[in-house]
């Protein structure tokens, strides 16, 4: 007996056998990021050791946006930003920054000025500055986010598109890859994946930016989705980011049981919701890594991994559980549908 299962064991270690490992990012060759709010996460052991087990990509969820950075004139609170390089370091996680231009993290300070020159120099000088602060720590930015209205096919009307125009997405851009050459720059943006009508409006927005000699390097696809997500949208918006030679981001990945036509179709988290929700992350991983070439993959992050804090829960009041963790950091089927994917 002894003999025949040392047999077993040589065969295997001398087979090229793949060693699967339990955890995620260590069964890929992508990067697997998490999301988080670090303040969070140090109080909670569980949580801290999921994350560093997991995970070897970090995205600050709030803490690295403009209204943290540059709370007010002249003022910047680079504590925010150093506890996560620092967290990064000590892991050896990839750092990836969230985000520079986003219209729903403008300081108040700002949104009082009013000579469109003063602004402009405001906005210059803050790219600049922040992305040549943090050029040795963060490799990849979300220069700007969620610039392309939701229906129409045009730009959203946000602060920086009425007083700067549309020309500040470009600039933001230039200025991130003056900062840092070195850096990969992204649009982020959500829909992308089942709102054809958003997603042919961004595509419009890259080819004129890529004529333009724009450095746009990669897409963020957000991803907050729902079970019911329609897995042949999705596949097509990979595919015409992939024929453009962009890096491939999921870059906020959850996934809801409940869509919003029917808020309640699960009342509790069920058999039925679990496998549901099992199903939709395998086939999300596995479309990704299936359609993304290896060296067009920036990799898949998750916003949250536990509905302890989850935003959809906290911010958008929603009775739902969309990560792959539950509340109490135990493993849902979702991580196992997850794990499955990147093993394969």
């Amino acid at each position: 007996m002894k003999k025949t299962v040392f047999f077993f064991l040589t065969v295997l270690l001398t087979s090229g056998c793949r060693v699967i490992k339990d955890s995620l990012y260590q069964n890929t060759n992508t990067y697997i990021g998490a999301a988080v709010t670090l303040e969070k996460i140090k109080d909670d052991s569980s949580a801290y050791r999921i994350l560093v087990t997991d995970f070897n990509s970090l995205t600050a969820e709030n803490a690295m946006k403009m209204r943290s950075i540059l709370p007010e004139r002249g003022k910047y609170q680079w504590a925010n930003a150093e506890q996560y390089i620092a967290f990064a370091k000590q892991h050896h996680m990839r750092l990836h920054g969230h985000t520079l231009i986003w219209h729903e993290s403008i300081p108040e300070w700002i949104k009082q000025i009013h000579d469109t020159a003063e602004l402009h120099t405001v906005f210059r000088d803050y790219i600049t500055t922040y992305v040549s602060k943090t050029r040795e720590d963060v490799l990849g930015w979300d220069v700007v986010n969620e610039a392309i209205a939701d229906s129409g096919g045009g730009f959203r009307r946000s602060f920086w598109y009425n007083t700067l125009g549309e020309p500040y997405i470009a600039e933001s851009f230039f200025l991130a890859n003056q900062a840092n050459p070195h850096a990969l720059l992204f649009y982020n943006e959500y829909g992308l994946e089942e709102n054809e009508e958003k997603l042919a409006a961004t595509l419009q927005m890259i080819d004129r930016l890529t004529r333009q000699g724009v450095p746009v390097h990669g897409i963020g696809m957000q991803m907050h989705i729902t079970i019911d997500m329609d897995m042949g949208k999705y596949r097509k918006a990979l595919r015409e980011f992939v024929k453009r030679g962009l890096m491939v981001h999921l870059s906020e990945l959850d996934i809801r049981v409940n869509p919003d036509r029917e808020k309640e179709r699960f009342k509790h988290f069920n058999y039925v919701a679990a496998k549901l929700q099992k199903d939709k992350y395998y086939e999300v991983v596995k479309t990704y890594l299936e359609e993304v070439p290896r060296n067009q993959q920036y990799g898949i992050t998750l916003w949250g991994f536990s509905d302890a804090h989850s935003w959809i829960i906290h911010h958008l009041k929603k009775n739902d559980w969309p990560c792959i963790y539950d509340a109490r950091m135990r493993r849902k089927p979702a991580y196992n549908g997850m794990w499955k994917a990147l093993s394969e």
